[in-house]
């Protein structure tokens, strides 16, 4: 049996990203739980990464500051987001996967959901012009 003092052998796991090929906590100024990039490019995307999260950032919060009222930023997103996360985002995975997986590319769901996928896109595009539309006074 194994009682109280009984060892439990550690395992050791190869800790690798293979898109980067570097083994965790190895190489020149590795921590522990990262893989360390050190080639130039990866560090320009990462840059670039940061620039623009910050800019997104920036971008959101003047336009809240800007917004005269919450109702705007809710007519906004619910025009938008709401048909890209019922909708589209579904019917999206749906059709990718199924192209992917079966060499039969028809059946009945399939064709539901490229129709749920068109109608979401048009049903967004056109909630976002109506609201875009009345923010801006051509339409009451």
């Amino acid at each position: 049996g194994g009682g109280a003092n009984a060892t439990v052998p550690k395992k050791s796991y190869p800790a690798v990203w293979p898109k980067y090929g570097t083994e965790l906590g190895a190489g020149k100024g590795a921590k522990v739980g990262f893989a360390m990039r050190e080639d130039a490019t990866s560090r320009k995307e990462e840059v670039i990464h940061l620039a623009a999260t910050f800019g997104i950032l920036v971008a959101c919060y003047v336009a809240a500051i800007l917004a005269n009222g919450v109702e705007i930023v809710w007519d906004i997103s619910g025009s938008s987001m709401v048909f890209l996360i019922q909708f589209i985002l579904p019917a999206a995975c749906y059709v990718k996967l199924k192209l992917r997986s079966t060499r039969r590319k028809s059946g009945k769901h399939l064709v539901l959901a490229w129709a749920l996928l068109i109608l979401g896109i048009v049903m967004a595009i056109l909630c976002t012009t109506q609201v875009a539309l009345r923010l801006s006074g051509k339409i009451a």
